[in-house]
């Protein structure tokens, strides 16, 4: 297949995509397709907890009384949980390790906790914290012996981290019905099969799974229209193919172009401060989890600025200062630069990060907008302008250590 044939497949497609996103435009005049209520709403971690929990309660003021409850339940096989007379669902429930469930729903039968769901909600990519998983269970299992379950909702399909939940232990409760996965799609799904009667609620759940699709799964109508298109042709098939092949190779030229734009950009601080280059991890693990953008290390090279992904797929950017070995006095090492760390706002910490906090939204999971952009150095100048105040707080602890 010849390089020609290929930017023509580009070329062309890509025009069928703009006529379609045209189309949409005018017709928006009318039927304000692209609009969604809820982006009004709060949509963070919490917003999306307070939507569904509001569904699943059957005393609240949708109306629908158990419908959502009980297709929710048919739907996620736990059939067994439709003995109830009375249900209460809260969020942030607080458990004996000081933690919280997202969404925390008890059925009661003869004033008798029969069985309890706790909703794990990582729509937002929110990490996994050590054993967290396996407190919630511990908790729900304390509170009820046997008709419990815990329901993780990540942003796709993905199993918890190993620290939160051994493999051996999910496989386990899998089995035994106590541990289940739905994702964005399986919400749809269930709000699909939901038998909603009030046309104001089903005006909402169709908001909710637009609001879904766009967010998380990135189905537009532009999308499937040029699938139609091209599920039409053997050859345009093929070359769609090839194009997914290629994908990771121009990720991997675009990272190389970022990495170029960056030591342009904080050149002079490494003149100026005498730090040696930027570290660069081999943009072939581009893909895997706790992959370093870049890293800045200071003087002493015990520790360093740095930006990475705790996803794989280029998801979840954070940044910070990074513990590059185990500091013979790290606790004297950080009350002495306390002041320092707490001018960063929103931050959290760890055995290997003295301070780190996730990125700017725009480029927190990248992408087909963020990989777009890098060319322009648009990119680049963001990442930039976050650890700019980081390597300068280094440089301030770099002269307090030569005192």
């Amino acid at each position: 297949m010849e390089l020609k044939e290929i930017v023509t497949f580009l070329r062309h497609y890509y025009q069928q995509y703009t006529e379609i996103k045209q189309k949409q435009q005018k017709t928006a005049l009318y039927d304000a397709n692209a609009f969604n209520p809820l982006r009004f709403l709060r949509t963070d971690e919490m917003g999306l907890s307070a939507i569904l929990a509001f569904l699943l309660d059957p005393n609240e003021t949708h109306g629908q009384q158990d419908l959502f409850l009980n297709s929710f339940l048919k739907y996620s096989h736990l059939a067994t949980f439709l003995a109830y007379d009375r249900v209460d669902v809260v969020t942030e429930q607080s458990t004996a390790e000081n933690r919280r469930h997202d969404i925390f729903i008890q059925g009661y039968l003869n004033n008798e906790i029969k069985w309890i769901i706790s909703i794990e909600n990582k729509l937002r990519g929110a990490v996994d914290q050590p054993k967290q998983i396996q407190d919630y269970l511990k908790d729900i299992g304390n509170r009820v012996k046997e008709n419990y379950c815990l329901i993780y909702l990540p942003n796709y399909d993905k199993d918890p981290d190993e620290s939160s939940l051994s493999k051996e232990e999910r496989e386990k409760l899998s089995k035994e019905n106590k541990f289940k996965i739905i994702t964005p799609t399986d919400l749809i799904q269930w709000l699909d099969q939901t038998p909603i009667i009030a046309p104001r609620m089903q005006q909402f759940c169709d908001d909710i799974k637009q609001f879904l699709q766009q967010e998380f799964l990135e189905m537009t109508k532009e999308n499937n229209q040029l699938i139609e298109q091209i599920i039409q042709s053997e050859q345009d098939i093929k070359m769609t193919i090839l194009l997914g092949e290629l994908q990771d190779l121009l990720k991997i030229e675009l990272m190389k172009k970022l990495r170029e734009q960056l030591q342009g950009l904080f050149s002079d601080v490494f003149r100026i401060n005498q730090f040696e280059p930027p570290y660069f991890e081999n943009v072939e693990k581009g893909k895997s989890k706790y992959f370093s953008i870049i890293e800045i290390k200071s003087n002493t090279k015990k520790y360093s600025v740095r930006m990475e992904f705790d996803r794989s797929n280029y998801q979840n950017l954070f940044y910070g200062f990074y513990k590059r070995f185990k500091l013979e006095n790290e606790n004297e090492f950080y009350k002495t630069n306390k002041t320092i760390f707490d001018e960063i706002t929103d931050k959290n910490s760890n055995e290997w990060w003295f301070c780190w906090k996730y990125a700017d939204t725009s480029i927190l999971n990248w992408n087909k907008e963020v990989w777009s952009k890098i060319l322009t150095g648009e990119i680049a100048q963001k990442i930039y302008n976050m650890l700019l105040p980081l390597v300068n707080k280094m440089i301030e602890i770099d002269n307090q250590l030569k005192e």
